[in-house]
């Protein structure tokens, strides 16, 4: 898993963290989440607003009850939000640790916000096979990424394809891990 590369897997691309990690096993809390039947409403912080009404929508309607719903891009267009089954996460987080090959000794690093399916998946894929994690809670800059990695021991992240692009930009080695 040498060297900054793109591995494709259905979902977006990942890629094989900062002095100020925060350790965290898979919580009980994150756990309890997976088996949980509530709804939840990944909102972005900085726009609380929203997802006004949506959460009461979802509790109303016995078909979306346990749903999780996050916002898409608004690439073509106004931005939606679309209901996702907690057992297609779980399926996915299964799907992509096989075709990784990750086990319960990775160390994936959230770079990603927890609002962003792609953030959110990587505590699936933590959940199914007991991998631990941190979350990267910094503005991005691909210096300090590289060598947070490389002290911190991450094995797996997922990223975005302008970060992608900023790695190999710098022209920074990846760490032994990943």
């Amino acid at each position: 898993r040498a060297g900054w590369g793109l591995v494709d897997c259905g979902w977006p691309l990942l890629l094989c963290c900062f002095a100020a990690l925060r350790p965290m096993q898979p919580l009980p809390d994150n756990d309890a989440f997976w088996r949980s039947n509530d709804s939840y409403v990944a909102t972005n912080p900085r726009q609380p607003d929203e997802a006004n009404g949506l959460s009461g929508f979802a509790e109303a309607r016995h078909d979306l009850h346990s749903l999780l719903f996050f916002q898409t891009s608004g690439s073509e267009g106004a931005p939606k939000w679309v209901g996702l089954s907690r057992e297609a996460f779980l399926a996915s987080g299964r799907a992509v640790n096989s075709h990784l090959e990750a086990t319960s000794h990775d160390r994936w690093l959230i770079a990603l916000p927890l609002h962003h399916v792609g953030g959110f998946s990587i505590l699936a894929r933590c959940h199914e096979n007991g991998a631990s994690f941190v979350r990267w809670q910094e503005k991005w800059d691909a210096v300090r990424f590289a060598s947070a990695c490389a002290g911190e021991g991450i094995s797996l992240t997922s990223l975005v394809p302008a970060q992608i692009f900023d790695l190999v930009q710098a022209r920074l080695e990846a760490p032994q891990l990943l």
